[in-house]
């Protein structure tokens, strides 16, 4: 009778015993559907064999030795060579900025002091290729008349050419590409101009052809003579030899107008007013008041 009772407890013949009498519960031969369907296996009394979970390496922290203090003497001043890299950078990228004109002596004066060069030039020729040899020939004509002939004519030659030297056709200034066709960015850029803004200053050489000085503002003082009209002189003129129409470092602009004329895209007058302003204020100090 034991053997029997033991036999009936197995696990199999009670999951047998259990899946036919769902059998006549359902009406059909067939297994439970999936909403019936009963885990069976979960009957059974076999342990199930446990994962085996695979061991986190461990690794010995790594100790990172402190940096030793470093004194006042010892350390770095890396703020020369940092100011001298932004200088250069600056210098740089002034060469490459587009350029805007803030100021212009009118067409008509331009052309008038031409006219007046050439006019002189032709005078002098004149002279000294007709007249001075006309008068050298006539043996009835004193001695001293072709030296003083000759004379005269160098004369409006000489005082034409000093006075207009500094007269100034155009001044075109450097400007930020981002300022350009934004006027509100360029008024703002106008009226904090740096002192290291790049300026090209274009005046006439000994007839009618233009000739380009390039200064910066911090270089650019106000100066007057007797002899010639002048407004301001650079500190840093460039160096060319004679037979190129030698240092240019006096200049005559015209003072700006109490109604500046009306900007343009590539003209904006209000420019110059800002520019003349630091000019002004470039004024070196006498010795009494340093």
């Amino acid at each position: 009778m034991r053997p029997l009772l033991r036999r009936a407890c197995e696990p199999s013949l009670l999951q047998a015993q259990l899946q036919s009498h769902l059998r006549c519960r359902m009406g059909f031969n067939g297994l439970p559907s999936k909403h019936t369907r009963l885990n069976l296996n979960c009957m059974s009394s076999q342990p199930q064999p446990e994962k085996r979970k695979t061991p986190i390496p461990l690794y010995p922290r790594q100790i990172i030795p402190p940096r030793p203090p470093q004194t006042h003497h010892e350390r770095p001043n890396p703020r020369p060579k940092r100011e001298a890299k932004i200088e250069t950078l600056n210098e740089n990228s002034m060469a490459n900025m587009p350029s805007v004109v803030v100021y212009h002596a009118g067409t008509g004066k331009v052309v008038l002091i031409g006219l007046l060069r050439v006019a002189v030039v032709l005078t002098f020729v004149g002279f000294s290729l007709i007249v001075v040899p006309a008068f050298y020939a006539n043996p009835e004509s004193p001695s001293f008349l072709p030296p003083l002939l000759f004379v005269g004519g160098c004369l409006p030659l000489i005082f034409v050419s000093y006075t207009s030297a500094p007269f100034v056709n155009s001044i075109s200034m450097k400007v930020p590409a981002n300022v350009i066709a934004n006027i509100p960015a360029m008024r703002q850029y106008f009226n904090h101009l740096p002192k290291s803004t790049t300026v090209q200053i274009e005046t006439m050489k000994f007839l009618f052809w233009p000739r380009y000085t390039i200064a910066s503002v911090k270089d650019l003082i106000p100066a007057s003579s007797v002899s010639r009209p002048i407004t301001f002189k650079t500190l840093r003129p460039d160096h060319r030899p004679w037979y190129a129409g030698g240092n240019k470092s006096e200049f005559y602009a015209a003072a700006p107008r109490s109604t500046p004329e009306a900007p343009t895209k590539k003209y904006r007058p209000e420019g110059w007013v800002k520019l003349f302003e630091s000019i002004q204020s470039n004024r070196p100090k006498k010795p009494h008041q340093i």
